[in-house]
């Protein structure tokens, strides 16, 4: 998302903030329902499933092996020993792929507070990671963005719309490779007006196409911190015991942040979200648990996003799930060209 997946970490466009008379406009309800896309884990207490605490020293419950052998070698009996251990850690892999992993984000606007005194819910949405796909769905928008990684593609549907369309790896870093000249000379358009607030847009655009931050992290705390002059990541981060976890998500939240660039006109760019990634990845297996983003001085905002990172899929999730998938392989849906679908979608946005 603008804010989110781009650059909180996983998804849409970015709520509005105040200020910034430059921004690339979109309609609110949207943007405020796109921020939710995903953006890290944490542990929660959950009804359905096994929680995975950030700090326990792995995922794999203890797996106690008792052989009852009798006349076998010492080389032989190591030899059956380490192919048991393999063979139950294969089977325990496997089942732990099939129950899946359940991602729910919530983004807060962290620049006021609510009558309540509270801070107001931009968004919420949840991530369904199974099978070697993930399954981003906004239900207030009915939309649901599937990350295909072994296809190399993204497909996108919308129920409400009666549409869905597919786009490739390659066709999404084509578009972002052609959208540097163009912004490029959009910043010498600002830039000869010799006004304020475009010298001010011309920075924030120059700055998300090449973002060079001072990163700092705290080994105790845990707290990871990227800063520039009008753009500032703090991250906490945890332990995680699984390092294959930690670099799937990131390339989940690397390729979305790029979706969202061409998917909705109002998103940013995904290059600060890509920096933030690649120092998450210099990390010794951490994952990033709240993310929170200042965009102060040049923009009026401030954003937090919170995850909870559960074991195994509800019934719901996985109801959902196949009814994504039957609905893909029926004439439920339309297909559309991916431009088409942008088009339908954000018209019906803006009604």
């Amino acid at each position: 998302m603008a804010f989110c997946k781009s650059s909180l970490g996983h998804k849409r466009t970015m709520p509005a903030c105040p200020g910034g008379k430059f921004r690339r406009t979109g309609h609110a309800s949207a943007k405020s329902a796109h921020a939710a896309r995903g953006i890290s884990f944490a542990p929660t207490n959950a009804r359905h499933g096994a929680i995975i605490g950030c700090t326990q020293k792995g995922v794999f419950p203890t797996l106690r092996v008792q052989l009852f052998f009798e006349g076998v070698g010492g080389d032989e009996f190591m030899l059956r020993f380490c192919m048991t251990v393999v063979a139950l850690l294969g089977v325990f892999s496997a089942e732990l792929s099939a129950q899946g992993l359940r991602v729910s984000t919530v983004v807060y606007d962290a620049s006021k507070l609510d009558a309540a005194g509270r801070e107001p819910v931009v968004s919420s949405s949840f991530s369904l990671f199974h099978t070697g796909r993930v399954y981003d769905y906004v239900e207030s928008l009915g939309e649901v963005v599937i990350f295909e990684p072994a296809s190399k593609r993204f497909t996108v549907l919308n129920s409400v719309q009666g549409v869905y369309a597919t786009i490739a790896f390659a066709e999404i870093t084509r578009l972002l490779d052609a959208r540097e000249p163009q912004t490029q000379q959009y910043i010498k358009d600002l830039i000869a007006t010799q006004s304020t607030d475009a010298e001010r847009a011309a920075r924030m655009l120059q700055f998300q196409l090449h973002p060079e931050f001072e990163n700092k992290f705290d080994s105790r705390s845990g707290n990871l911190v990227l800063s520039s002059p009008s753009w500032k990541y703090t991250v906490s981060t945890r332990e995680w015991a699984e390092p294959e976890q930690v670099e799937k998500y990131l390339a989940y939240t690397d390729w979305t942040a790029k979706l969202n660039c061409v998917l909705h006109p109002s998103s940013m760019f995904p290059e600060p979200r890509a920096a933030l990634n690649e120092e998450l990845r210099k990390l010794d297996n951490r994952m990033p648990v709240v993310v929170h983003l200042d965009l102060r001085p040049d923009e009026r905002c401030i954003l937090r996003a919170e995850h909870q990172f559960v074991l195994n899929l509800t019934d719901r999730d996985r109801s959902l799930i196949n009814g994504w998938n039957e609905a893909l392989k029926s004439n439920e849906l339309k297909k559309l060209p991916f431009r088409g679908y942008q088009q339908v979608v954000l018209v019906s946005q803006r009604r």
